[in-house]
């Protein structure tokens, strides 16, 4: 008769375990989609402000960023032909 509770208290926790994993969840999923959101626009923002760039801007912003400090900005010498 002693035993009688303990299933009852670890199914109550096992059953609290579920249901914060399960809100838990569905916090993420609502977490990683309003990141993807952003992502998005942020994307669409680049892409519509890079074509009012006039000709010459795209070679000077390579130029620029081959002057940086950081080697791993700097673009290979094989990409200067493009």
């Amino acid at each position: 008769m002693g035993l009688g509770f303990i299933p009852v208290v670890m199914s109550g926790l096992v059953s609290v375990v579920m249901y914060s994993l399960i809100i838990f969840s569905a916090y993420k999923i609502f977490q990683i989609s309003g990141e993807v959101k952003e992502i998005k626009d942020l994307l669409r923002d680049l892409k519509r402000n890079t074509h009012d760039l006039p000709p010459g801007a795209a070679q000077l912003s390579e130029a620029l960023r081959s002057y940086s400090e950081d080697p791993a900005l700097r673009p290979e010498p094989a990409d200067w032909d493009k």
